[in-house]
């Protein structure tokens, strides 16, 4: 691909990724009437208010306030207990319970207390989670990873994570350790080697190195 194909995906990837971490409870919903609903969809839309996004076999449902997850014939596989759920990665789902966040296997058993402010999805054994306002990364078990002390923080993407401290963005490896300095004031997911980014005005490309790749 053109590196100037590369630098208008980056932007546009950096255009919806720089909204920030944090979430409300009901964050990527997609109500079940949304347009031109799949086959799937459609079934479910008849036996619930909210069906979000199918995953490893299981679709997060709601009715009534209460969330759980269905198989895609409709049945109620985990019971709709939680005041939120997000769809299922890598084997575990967050879910919201009485004001905390946690993780559920695709059996139903918590694997992670509720504990968090707000929590995100696992990818490649990691999840980005909050505590008292600032992100870290647990793995599956609940272990934390990367301690909670990013005002900010995105899952990993090509090996390296984007998060903000001081206002500004950079990036650090899987052991936590910064790779990238922050003094961004807005970056998007490495790809494929590459990140676009925002400093002081100027939109630009930079490698893994945190230098400049140049048209």
């Amino acid at each position: 691909m053109h590196l100037h194909s590369i630098f208008t995906a980056s932007v546009l990837i950096l255009a919806t990724a720089t909204g920030g971490s944090a979430k409300s409870p009901h964050r990527n919903q997609r109500p079940a009437h949304q347009h031109e609903p799949s086959p799937i969809e459609q079934k479910l839309a008849v036996l619930y208010d909210y069906v979000g996004w199918p995953a490893e076999g299981l679709i997060p449902v709601g009715r009534d306030g209460k969330y759980g997850y269905a198989d895609p014939e409709g049945e109620i596989i985990i019971d709709l207990r939680y005041d939120y759920a997000d769809p299922f990665s890598e084997g575990r789902a967050a879910v919201y319970k009485d004001g905390k966040w946690g993780y559920i296997d695709r059996d139903g058993f918590t694997q992670v207390p509720f504990r968090y402010e707000d929590a995100g999805s696992f990818r490649n054994g990691l999840a980005p989670v909050c505590v008292d306002g600032k992100w870290g990364m647990i793995d599956n078990s609940g272990f934390p990873e990367i301690t909670c002390r990013f005002e900010e923080m995105r899952p990993f993407s090509d090996g390296l994570a984007a998060v903000k401290r001081d206002g500004k963005w950079g990036f650090i490896d899987k052991d936590g350790f910064p790779k990238i300095s922050c003094h961004y004031d807005e970056v998007s997911d490495f790809s494929n080697g590459t990140a676009a980014v925002v400093q002081d005005g100027k939109r630009f490309l930079i490698g893994k190195d945190g230098f400049e790749v140049k048209k």
